[in-house]
């Protein structure tokens, strides 16, 4: 994220795109004007207005949309509100970490063997009030509950650390961001404890599915936070990387001392990054790619963190995610990728936010200019829905392309469209918009 050259010798044409540079900053506007107005004072944002399953706070979605929100302060526009609303969704995020503390002591002294260690999860999302939800009280004291997700606490230090770094960068003075870094800072030896057990441990996915498997998603933004710690305190580098090693006979396989280590003996499969391994079960690797690896390589780029050491693996799996959306482009006109093979979640749609994620992704990396057409189509495509609807949706359902076949009518009477409105995309395409426009500026974002 460091910035390269700030005098705008490329074009301002943007012929590809179809729209001129201050179009793309009228966008870029728009686009952090909506996530601001749906974020309250406090930072609680709900996923989706209308959509009653989302009318709740996602630590994950919240994280990305105050990342959006701070490259929109630091690379297009030092708006105020936009800078506001990001550190109260921090500051927010801060709060629910702050009340799960004691969830987080008890995981790291239970050992696994103990049922109710699978109990201990930070609830993926909450209330108004920072804390779990009424309506899942029940839900998280489940052996195996969808709630039992991993990213929550990962999400947190590395958007807390993004801001950090464009606040830096501008000159930007905020208490509230002080007060969040200070708190990462003074938990780090906690948190990495938390973070070297469960990352060997069986969750719900990104996806909130899939409660029994290891998932390669929740390894690499274990990963990204592990390094973000040691970067903001290299003091304690010794002390987080001693947390993660496995010496805890509570700890399984002792002999893989990172998650990216744990990664490589358990979820590769000829050369590629098998989605999710069963706990105590052999791989299958029918399981195939899951698209969701775009987030933590998205979140790597802008944290300049490089995970070379499955580079090749990584980039297989991209061009994986590629290819899904190729022949979704072929066979619909729809240039965004499904999550994975069989995804039966209103019959497995392409996803929004993963197409503009894989966008920005291949838009920052100059090896990989020979997909720039596909980004363009993407950009496209998605800025037609925003531009005539002003809001959107959570995946494009199409029988021509669902990864589950299905009865579309039949379907839709049960359980309705996928959400409409789901603000996370907004906060993706808005983040492709300014990968777009840092391109142009040849400013490394």
């Amino acid at each position: 994220m460091t910035t390269v050259n700030k005098e705008n010798s490329a074009s301002d044409s943007y012929e590809l795109i179809g729209i001129s540079k201050d179009e793309l900053i009228g966008i870029s506007t728009q686009l952090a004007k909506k996530l601001a107005s749906n974020i309250e004072d406090n930072g609680y944002v709900v996923a989706s207005t209308r959509y009653d399953h989302y009318k709740k706070h996602w630590l994950r979605d919240s994280s990305f949309i105050a990342i959006s929100l701070m490259l929109y302060v630091g690379y297009i526009d030092n708006d105020k509100e936009a800078l506001d609303k990001a550190l109260s969704i921090l500051s927010f995020n801060m709060s629910v970490i702050e009340k799960s503390m004691n969830r987080i002591i008890d995981a790291v002294d239970t050992p696994l063997e103990n049922k109710d260690f699978f109990k201990l999860a930070i609830p993926a999302r909450v209330d108004r009030n920072a804390s779990l939800a009424q309506v899942d009280a029940d839900e998280l004291n489940k052996l195996h509950s969808w709630l039992h997700q991993y990213d929550s606490l990962p999400l947190f230090i590395i958007s807390s650390f993004i801001a950090k770094r464009i606040a830096d960068k501008d000159g930007i003075k905020d208490e509230r961001l002080d007060r969040v870094i200070s708190y990462i800072k003074d938990n780090t030896e906690l948190f990495s404890k938390y973070l070297g057990k469960i990352y060997r441990t069986e969750c719900s996915s990104e996806w909130e599915i899939e409660q029994d498997s290891i998932h390669a998603y929740d390894l690499l933004v274990i990963e990204l936070s592990r390094r973000v710690l040691i970067e903001l305190d290299g003091n304690k580098k010794d002390i987080i990387e001693r947390s993660f090693i496995g010496v805890d006979n509570s700890n399984r396989d002792a002999d893989t001392s990172t998650p990216i280590e744990f990664l490589k003996k358990f979820l590769l499969f000829n050369g590629k990054i098998i989605r999710r391994k069963r706990a105590f079960k052999d791989l299958d690797p029918s399981e195939g790619v899951d698209s969701g690896l775009i987030l933590p390589l998205y979140l790597a780029d802008l944290l300049d963190i490089d995970l070379k050491e499955i580079k090749e693996e990584l980039d297989s799996s991209l061009r994986e995610i590629i290819d899904n959306i190729k022949e979704n482009l072929e066979k619909a006109g729809v240039p965004l990728p499904n999550r994975f093979k069989g995804d039966t979640y209103f019959h497995g749609g392409a996803w929004v936010l993963l197409g503009c994620y894989t966008a920005a992704y291949i838009v920052s990396n100059p090896e990989l200019r020979d997909y720039d057409d596909l980004t363009y189509k993407i950009f496209n495509y998605v800025y037609r829905i925003w531009n005539e609807l002003g809001e959107l949706p959570e995946q494009i359902a199409d029988p021509r392309i669902n990864a589950s076949s299905y009865d579309p009518e039949r379907y839709l009477e049960r359980f309705g469209q996928p959400p409409q409105d789901l603000l996370w995309s907004s906060a993706s395409f808005l983040s492709l918009a300014i990968a777009l426009y840092a391109r142009d500026k040849q400013i490394r974002v």
